[in-house]
Parts: structure tokens; sequence; C-alpha cells
């Protein structure tokens, strides 16, 4: 029998490594599980009792978070009762709120005609502001286009 001790040492090598993530798995998956223990659910309207769709809903300081459905209504696992949930979207107020033991949510947001009345839209959806020293000169070249005899000094 031909003994190599290099070959057997990788392939027991492997073997355990294969193991140690067979055993270690569901750990890992029971330990993400624990980590979201309590799932908040509920509904954002605005200021007329209407469910608001597309509301994001993060908790505050990490990036897991949702979004509302057609009407309102959201879903989300959060760590611990002392999370903070923050609500936004454009047009209306940014809001926070604890989560403290409750499972289930109804929050209200309120318009925010502040920011709507900043935004400038254009037909691309591009922000631009407009450009007032460029005026004089394109009505001085229409000018001389239509008169070329005329001296602009």
């Amino acid at each position: 029998m031909n003994y190599k001790p290099n070959n057997l040492s990788q392939s027991m090598k492997k073997d355990i490594q294969r193991i140690l993530v067979f055993l270690l798995f569901p750990f890992m998956i029971s330990y993400q599980l624990l980590a979201q223990n309590l799932v908040i659910s509920g509904t954002v309207n605005n200021t007329n009792n209407e469910g608001l769709p597309g509301v994001s809903v993060q908790i505050k300081g990490i990036k897991t978070g949702t979004v509302t459905d057609v009407n309102g209504s959201f879903k989300l696992g959060v760590n611990s009762p002392q999370d903070v949930l923050v609500f936004s979207t454009v047009g209306f107020k940014s809001q926070e709120i604890l989560v403290d033991n409750r499972s289930n949510l109804t929050v209200v947001l309120t318009e925010d005609t502040k920011s709507l009345a900043e935004v400038v839209v254009t037909a691309l959806g591009i922000e631009r502001e407009e450009n007032r020293s460029v005026f004089p000169l394109q009505q001085s070249i229409q000018m001389r286009l239509l008169m070329p005899n005329l001296i602009i000094g």
C-alpha cells in the first residue's frame, strides 16, 4: 500500500471543515432567528387616515428596513424592544417611534409643505438652477440675426 501523508492530511482537513460547517450552520441560523425575535407590523397613514404606500421603515442605526405596501401596511423584524423605527417618505415629516414591546403600530405622518416647495422638477427629472446670465446673451444674438446691421454696445 502506498501511503502519502500530505494527501491524507489535505483530505482530512477538508472533511473536518465540512463537518464543522455542518455542525455550526444550525447554530448560525438559530442565532439569526433569535436576533430578530420581535416582529412589528402596522400601518402608516396620512392626516386623512389614508394608507401611505412607499414609506421607508428602518431600524435606527441599522440598515435593516422595509417599505409600506399600497395600503400603507408593513411588517419588520426588530432586535429588541429598545429599537427605534424611523418612518420617512418624500413630502412628509419623518417620525421616530420606540418599539417598546408593541407588536402593532399605527403611525400618522404629517405633510411637510416646506420641503415640497424647495423641489424643482424638470422634464427629465433633473434639478437645476435657472441661469439668468444667459438670457441677455441669447437675446442679443437673436437680435443680431434679425438685424445684422444693428450695433450692440
